[in-house]
């Protein structure tokens, strides 16, 4: 059998079908929160919208704007053409775009169950939600006083040539924000099913294929932009498994000045730690470089922690959204041949009391437990995460589940009970399709 070096540097970007984030964590958006829609159309655009504020972004300021049916804010003039150029573009095309690909609804009238809807703001609740993305991914920011919000939702739409029975869609929303001086983008990505239209020499049925569809800006002057390096690669049909800040489906950067800036997370720098984990071990970094071995041997919760104890590790400790998405789905396919359908977690049950703790100690800052906690999950007192959903359940500690270990790498020898992961088929495969990913994620935090 080829033998594969199972070495995984992955950070911040992570491929899983269920990492999008949910129309419920959208800014509102349809005609019931005053949006206008966009007209049904091929390579069309809004009427010119005047601004109530002058907006920063490049370095210059825009007192109007176009929204553009093929996933574009422009400007300086409303943008008809259909494929990405994939390089800089002339002054006309200044632009934001979130997903800049052959959107075509021309033989479908605007509905709230598919269309494009846009909308001015300065609402209280608008401008609170952009500032709590800003200050996750920038909080040297934690005082901006936001005072205007403009929203652009491209709901469920298919590619050229429009079939209105197509089922092949995607849903995405960009937010633009300023405070006057400082000014910041967010993305939200939900389903992303297709890349490139006919046109765009696409797939006529799958809409993959040829020139895919570009994210990022540029400031039309054929120097200034920034693009994401999965754009025009078939790999952005995975935009909304991938973040720049730590949750899947979500970006934000700050566009006012002449350079776009990239959040400051200190999760972003860590990539650069070199950590040496032993065989049958993979890496994950996401705020430190931690190692993970998995162990398929059921056992109960105290044999579990022992035997990671042994050689220096911990049970592993789903301490934040990506490892809550990504630790399951990987134990998922290396524990998929065992009739079970939990791991254990590092936590339990504080004695005589209704609230758990990591067993190092720490409280809870993040949770997913199944149903929010309903009290028929919560009456054990040891903590399982799901294989398939990666929510969390209460169970009995004398119950008998594979465990995964967590531990720093070096100096360490992992103990045979672990899976063998170069004899694992399915997990090269797996890898290879994060792979690019992280190379792209690693030359993203190096700019």
């Amino acid at each position: 059998m080829q033998k594969y070096h199972l070495l995984l540097n992955l950070a911040v970007i992570v491929l899983t079908v269920n990492a999008v984030v949910e129309i419920t964590d959208f800014f509102p958006f349809g005609v019931s929160h005053g949006d206008q829609y966009l007209e049904s159309g091929d390579d069309t655009s809004s009427a010119k919208q005047n601004l109530l504020i002058s907006f920063p972004f490049f370095g210059y300021n825009h007192s109007s704007l176009w929204v553009n049916v093929n996933g574009a804010i422009s400007f300086n003039a409303p943008i008809n053409r259909y494929t990405p150029t994939c390089a800089p573009v002339h002054h006309e095309y200044r632009m934001i775009s979130p997903f800049w690909a052959d959107v075509d609804t021309q033989f479908e009238d605007p509905t709230p169950g598919s269309s494009i809807t846009y909308r001015e703001s300065t609402d209280l609740a608008d401008l609170q939600k952009a500032k709590n993305e800003i200050v996750h991914a920038f909080p040297d920011f934690s005082h901006i006083d936001l005072t205007w919000t403009y929203i652009v939702t491209w709901y469920n739409v298919t590619f050229f040539r429009d079939i209105p029975t197509r089922t092949i869609r995607n849903t995405f929303q960009a937010a633009i924000t300023t405070d006057g001086r400082h000014s910041f983008a967010i993305f939200y990505y939900n389903k992303i099913q297709w890349t490139t239209g006919t046109a765009s020499n696409g797939h006529h049925e799958k809409g993959t294929g040829g020139t895919s569809a570009q994210i990022g800006f540029d400031a039309g002057d054929s120097h200034n932009r920034t693009m994401l390096e999965v754009s025009c690669k078939d790999s952005v049909i995975n935009i909304s498994s991938m973040s720049n800040v730590e949750k899947p489906g979500v970006f934000v950067f700050r566009i006012d000045s002449a350079e776009i800036i990239k959040p400051t997370l200190t999760f972003i720098a860590s990539i650069q730690e070199k950590l040496e984990c032993p065989p049958n071990s993979i890496q994950l970094r996401i705020n430190e470089s931690v190692c993970y071995s998995f162990h398929p041997a059921l056992s109960q919760f105290v044999i579990a922690e022992r035997e990671c104890n042994s050689f220096g590790a911990n049970l592993v400790s789903l301490k934040n959204k990506y490892t809550s998405v990504y630790i399951p789905q990987l134990a998922n396919l290396l524990f998929k041949h065992l009739e079970v359908e939990q791991f254990w977690a590092n936590a339990h049950r504080l004695i005589d009391e209704n609230t758990f703790e990591w067993t190092n100690g720490e409280d809870f800052k993040f949770t997913n437990w199944k149903n929010n906690g309903s009290e028929e999950n919560m009456i054990n007192d040891c903590v399982a995460v799901n294989l398939e959903k990666g929510f969390w359940k209460t169970e009995d500690c004398f119950a008998r589940l594979p465990f995964v270990c967590e531990f720093y790498g070096k100096g360490k020898e992992v103990p045979q009970t672990a899976l063998v992961l170069e004899e694992f088929p399915d997990l090269p495969n797996y890898i290879s399709s994060v792979r690019h990913e992280t190379d792209v994620l690693q030359k993203m935090s190096n700019n």
